[in-house]
């Protein structure tokens, strides 16, 4: 295999590895989403009573009585919501040897069951074997 089939393959490597790291390190993303309600009541209960009294003189009086049962009510209610966005389901790898002197290459394919629990399938092929294999990741 010449020098640049290797230097080509080690910089494909070697950005898929930065890229990874860079996906994995960067923090989930929260979705908050914040809901405000806001009540008003005002009951207006106005009562106006008059009364007008007649002495035994002739003079009338009135009496005006003004009463104000009114009703003033506000109500804010905040809530907010915060969501994290769902795991990842899939793991999909591929995977290559140059410093044999037969080329291996690989492919992953793996999928969440349970928890961090991973089951998937490999395939491996070089210029002489195909090899399948079944597997079992588990991410921490």
């Amino acid at each position: 295999m010449d020098n640049f089939k290797v230097i080509t393959i080690v910089a494909v490597v070697l950005f898929g590895a930065g890229y990874g790291t860079g996906r994995y390190l960067q923090p989930p993303k929260e979705i908050t989403k914040i809901e405000v309600q806001e009540h008003q009541v005002i009951r207006n209960n106005v009562v106006t009573v008059t009364k007008e009294i007649t002495k035994a003189d002739g003079t009338k009086e009135t009496v005006t009585t003004v009463v104000d049962k009114s009703v003033e009510k506000k109500d804010k209610q905040v809530e907010s919501i915060v969501s994290k966005p769902a795991e990842k389901q899939w793991l999909v790898g591929i995977g290559v040897n140059p410093l044999t002197y037969t080329e291996t290459y690989s492919v992953k394919v793996d999928r969440r069951v349970l928890g961090p629990l991973f089951l998937g399938g490999q395939y491996i092929r070089n210029k002489s074997d195909n090899i399948g294999l079944v597997t079992a990741t588990m991410e921490f």
